[in-house]
């Protein structure tokens, strides 16, 4: 049985919540280091009512394992997820990768019948072009579930992060081009802001 490695910074999230509770039935976004190093997150988002509840560099298990700690205390009414990179870099399946995003949504949905969820893909990352065939399966699977789904939806960012000739843009990549710099973020900005904006609306109309 593997062990949780992310105790310690649950337990920062869940101390600060109960000192300063956010709101329920809000927008909780979770997943591993790229949705975590996303700092400016929820000022990006305002005034929409969002929290980042991202950890580690996690992987979807590990997700699945605290999702109840640090997503579905918030009773979310929609969630923004970002996770199955680090499957694939420990050896795990595009399948694999999959199949824990769509345990996590049959979790949320048992218990949130009504709460939307938004995929965003796996970044297609260069250091990680090795395993972009099974990347690319995480994704399409990914994006077929939400097609079929409405109440989950999929975001592609890859488009963000390349200039139209396949190069990385400058600036965007930390020096492991793998993680990213603030400008890398604002591009999210314009594509996530509008899809998480309409999720919200219908959310709360609902």
């Amino acid at each position: 049985m593997q062990t949780p490695r992310f105790d310690e910074q649950i337990g920062i999230y869940e101390e600060h919540d109960r000192e300063n509770p956010p709101a329920k039935r809000g927008i909780v976004c979770t997943g591993s280091s790229i949705m975590r190093q996303w700092t400016t997150l929820t000022d990006d988002m305002a005034p929409l009512p969002v929290i980042n509840r991202a950890f580690g560099g996690s992987q979807t298990w590990e997700v699945l394992h605290y999702m109840d700690r640090i997503v579905m205390s918030h009773q979310p009414r929609v969630i923004l997820y970002y996770c199955g990179s680090n499957d694939l870099g420990n050896g795990r399946s595009g399948q694999q990768a999959f199949d824990g995003f769509s345990e996590f949504t049959d979790r949320v949905h048992q218990g949130l019948p009504d709460t939307q969820i938004l995929y965003l893909s796996i970044n297609r990352v260069f250091p990680k072009q090795q395993i972009w065939d099974e990347l690319d399966k995480a994704n399409h699977l990914a994006e077929n579930l939400c097609a079929n789904n409405p109440r989950l939806i999929f975001i592609d960012i890859n488009p963000c992060l390349f200039n139209s000739d396949g190069t990385m843009r400058e600036g965007y990549f930390r020096e492991d081009n793998v993680h990213l710099h603030p400008p890398a973020y604002q591009a999210f900005v314009n594509v996530v802001r509008p899809a998480l904006s309409a999720a919200w609306s219908l959310a709360i109309s609902a």
